[in-house]
């Protein structure tokens, strides 16, 4: 399997309106797909929720991982599944479910079609994910940290450096069975960091 490995800064990050504010798009699959056409099998992205209540985008078919990087956020499901989130919690969801905001934030999202499993974690420490037939990869929130990816936690391929803001992608849509695992160690500095995968399913 051959492993991509990019980092993008916040100038590289592309950004658009939703009706409660602005979203920064990290990283969608495949390339050429977009989030309004709805054609996409993955996709990362950062949002702010500057209204005091809004109604999130309708993404039927899609599994949504979410977690406040800033701010909290109360969410309520089809009127009577409510969940309270700080920064450092995750909630998964259906992106079908008509869902209302609560709270002015900063989040971080992944959103997959159902063919995907992802997984998300918010860390301040160390922390690492395994990932095949798809992508991984971690955006700094506060402070540096530095990743490997390789075979196992221990075995690296690369290693790279990343700064407040910045965003690092690994894997490739292949479809080979090899797992490979990204570990995030976090240097002599506070930091918060969200590291996620997106596996192909079968």
């Amino acid at each position: 399997m051959t492993i991509r490995c990019a980092v993008k800064g916040k100038n590289d990050f592309e950004a658009s309106a939703w009706p409660g504010g602005v979203t920064r798009e990290f990283f969608i699959y495949p390339e050429m797909s977009s989030c309004a056409a709805r054609n996409f099998e993955v996709r990362v992205s950062s949002a702010t929720v500057d209204a005091d209540m809004s109604v999130f985008s309708n993404f039927a078919g899609f599994t949504r991982h979410i977690t406040p990087l800033s701010g909290e956020l109360r969410l309520v499901h089809d009127g009577n599944d409510e969940r309270a989130l700080r920064p450092g919690d995750i909630h998964t969801f259906d992106g079908g479910a008509h869902t209302v905001s609560h709270g002015k934030c900063v989040d971080f999202n992944l959103i997959h079609s159902i063919q995907w499993e992802g997984k998300m974690a918010y860390i301040r420490e160390e922390g690492s994910v395994s990932f095949s037939r798809g992508f991984a990869g971690c955006f700094a929130a506060q402070g540096p940290l530095e990743a490997e990816i390789g075979g196992d936690v221990r075995g690296a391929v690369f290693r790279v450096c990343l700064k407040e803001g910045e965003f690092l992608l690994a894997g490739s849509g292949e479809t080979t069975p090899e797992r490979f695992a990204l570990r995030v160690i976090r240097p002599d500095e506070p930091m918060n960091a969200v590291l996620f995968s997106a596996s192909r399913i079968g």
